[in-house]
């Protein structure tokens, strides 16, 4: 994504700038008292490199522009290796703390000067830090690097206010101009190892990693066999049963089940960002545990629309995405609490995630509970009580069954 030359420059003193402007002050101070012309001379010879900086510095920001992917995609406290970030070695998805490593980007940004003269010591800088620094660029050239790229805290970051910087030659001035690019950087919370919640409304499902109670003509675990009736495929046949003479046999296999997960993410009981941050990984790493065990995963955070689903297996990138996207949202009361549970699966369990359980929330599980509903909760801060569900605490680090 590059953008055009149209915004303003703007020049400023850099700190050895004003290191010299205060000499120059000095000495001026000085020549008044002194009648000295000398002085006079070095204060102008000061304030001409500061033009020819400025002159020269500005010249260069004019003309370099910058190329960068239109979406990139971190983790935080880490960078981005590309797609294969989230996948394992049997091609599962794995949570981006397994997969995520130190790297550079799959697509590395691109400096280029449009000018006829050199452009030197050229820099992108962004959040207060420089992303990208090119020691000399030709006329009519291009430098080609991944961008230094590392952020602590998950969120969606515009690179719009991206700046091109520049302070040749002296170093006493530098040259800016805000690069005005479209794409934006969306950093993955850091999840961690998580325990599988219980699930509910097993189906079959081909490559489920659940055990079923009845046979089937295809799976990983051979059962047995059985004697052939009509409709069953002949690939099924055990030849070596069927030589004895009882008639055709065909093999039968476990079942294969996927069960059913319904996730609740109360972002709007978190105190601050920080509280929110924590739901959130401890959310994602529930939910990808869950699809690394096979199950179907449907999840709703009050404010963010409608209840999302994610299949088993799934590599969990739109997953990852609205995590990242993911805001303090609407509190749940006892007005919206029954609707919220309402609009969620009638046959998976229910996994709250929360910072901590409202009286309201507790108050819309327990007829859940009492129903025979399974039901977890997963709290950072102990609320009120809850018989009949599960208990998980976590904390920035991981998650555990909660103490009485």
């Amino acid at each position: 994504m590059s953008q055009s030359r149209s915004n303003r420059v703007r020049v400023r003193f850099t700190g050895r700038g004003h290191l010299f402007s205060g000499i120059c002050i000095a000495l001026y101070f000085s020549a008044l008292t002194s009648q000295s012309g000398l002085l006079l001379l070095l204060i102008g010879i000061v304030v001409g490199c500061v033009l020819v900086n400025a002159i020269v510095s500005s010249r260069i920001v004019k003309w370099v522009t910058l190329e960068a992917p239109g979406k990139m995609h971190l983790t935080e406290r880490g960078r981005s290796v590309g797609d294969r970030a989230h996948h394992g070695a049997d091609g599962r998805s794995e949570p981006p703390h397994v997969g995520c490593q130190e790297g550079d980007f799959a697509e590395p940004w691109v400096l280029r000067n449009a000018s006829t003269r050199p452009a030197r010591l050229v820099s992108v800088r962004g959040s207060g830090k420089t992303l990208l620094q090119a020691a000399a660029i030709e006329p009519k050239g291009a430098f080609t690097s991944p961008p230094a790229l590392q952020f602590e805290k998950r969120g969606v970051y515009p690179l719009k206010d991206l700046l091109v910087v520049s302070a040749y030659p002296f170093g006493l001035v530098e040259a800016r101009r805000q690069l005005g690019l479209a794409g934006e950087v969306i950093v993955y919370p850091a999840l961690y190892e998580a325990p599988v919640v219980h699930a509910a409304g097993f189906d079959s499902l081909i490559g489920g990693k659940q055990k079923g109670g009845r046979r089937a003509l295809s799976g990983a675990t051979f059962a047995g066999v059985r004697k052939m009736e009509p409709g069953d495929p002949f690939r099924n046949i055990h030849w070596k049963s069927s030589s004895k003479g009882q008639g055709l046999m065909v093999k039968t296999f476990d079942e294969e089940i996927s069960g059913r997960i319904s996730f609740i993410i109360d972002t709007g009981s978190a105190p601050d960002r920080e509280a929110l941050d924590n739901c959130v990984r401890a959310a994602g790493s529930l939910m990808f545990a869950a699809l690394d065990d096979g199950h179907h995963v449907e999840w709703i955070a009050p404010g963010a629309g409608e209840a999302r689903q994610v299949a088993p297996f799934s590599d969990g990138h739109e997953l990852l995405e609205d995590l990242a996207r993911l805001d303090a949202g609407r509190l749940i009361t006892h007005q919206n609490a029954s609707e919220i549970i309402g609009s969620l699966s009638k046959r998976s369990s229910v996994c709250v995630v929360a910072p901590r359980l409202t009286e309201a929330l507790a108050a819309a599980l327990q007829p859940l509970a009492s129903k025979g509903r399974v039901v977890t909760v997963c709290t950072a801060v102990p609320g009120p009580g809850a018989a009949g569900m599960r208990h998980l605490s976590y904390d920035p680090h991981g998650i555990q069954e909660a103490r009485p």
